[in-house]
């Protein structure tokens, strides 16, 4: 069964197409929020033709996943290594470099299992970024880059510059009057927080507070293809993930958590149904509103 099968709401009677053009005139005096023109790892990534890749960053002489696609939390626990073991393998080796066969042995203790067992090949680029080195790599990639390495360079070091919070492509209320013409809005918090505490409880500051936020914004991104158009979710704070959901039917907040947690098994890596936590927020009847509970801190 799909995800929200009771929740497919493009598909029900929409209203007249004089009140929906009234809904989209009152959206249009209002003014609108911009939507944000930073460059999100994931979908720059997909783009240039990678499935399984990251960046690891330095700090305090130790590297760890910065940011991540396609990738379990499993693997980003496991990415924390020192300057010594990315010296070595790396030295000073610039532009592409390529590990594969026997080489790729010391790599596969930053890697969960699942994913261990799928790599053919690894794909390192060096670049610099506030006075350090910075590895991004990508899992068997095949493909042909279309960017020079000075352009690849720096759409990965403005990628590290954005803050993922102050920085999200959130719908316009324009979009989110779409959605109204299901029903009004039905505001969810979904909590992270006790699974990402297990998760990296054996981790010091600052590394703690640093992993769990790559985990996060990875887990957002499994999250964000689950809520179709015009439902849609945003990056909270304190580990959550608040979602807009338009329905004519209540909506179950324990069966919702129960398919989130079902449809986040390949990022989890088990079946606890209690690796996400769905709080219902309550309703809102205007897009304003629903834009405000979305970009509000």
């Amino acid at each position: 069964m799909g995800l929200l099968s009771r929740i497919e709401n493009l598909t029900t009677e929409k209203a007249g197409l004089l009140a929906r053009a009234d809904e989209l005139k009152k959206c249009a005096s209002k003014p609108q929020a911009q939507e944000s023109a930073n460059i999100d790892f994931c979908a720059f990534a997909g783009k240039n033709g990678f499935t399984h890749s990251g960046i690891f960053s330095l700090k305090d002489d130790f590297y760890y996943l910065s940011e991540t696609q396609n990738l379990d939390l499993t693997t980003i626990t496991k990415s924390l290594s020192t300057k010594d073991f990315w010296d070595g393998l790396i030295s000073d080796k610039k532009g592409w470099i390529f590990f594969e066969g026997e080489s790729l042995n010391p790599f596969f203790q930053l890697f969960s299992t699942e994913i261990k067992d799928k790599i053919k090949n690894i794909s390192i680029f060096p670049f610099s970024h506030e006075n350090s080195t910075c590895y991004f790599f990508a899992l068997n990639f095949q493909e042909e880059l279309n960017l020079s390495e000075t352009e690849f360079a720096e759409n990965l070091r403005k990628i590290l510059e954005n803050n993922p919070l102050q920085n999200q492509n959130l719908p316009g209320e324009t979009k989110l009057c779409e959605g109204f013409d299901v029903s009004n809005a039905s505001l969810f918090i979904i909590s992270a927080k006790l699974s990402l505490e297990e998760a990296f409880k054996n981790f010091s500051s600052p590394f703690k507070e640093l992993l769990k936020q790559t985990a996060l914004k990875q887990l957002f991104e499994y999250l964000k293809t689950l809520f179709s158009f015009p439902n849609c979710c945003a990056l909270g704070q304190d580990e959550e993930i608040k979602a807009v959901i338009f329905s004519k039917e209540e909506i179950d907040e324990k069966f919702l958590q129960f398919q989130l947690n079902i449809s986040t098994k390949k990022f989890f890596l088990n079946s606890n149904m209690q690796n996400l936590l769905v709080l219902c927020a309550g309703i809102c009847k205007t897009p304003h509103g629903t834009l405000t509970f979305l970009s509000r801190d």
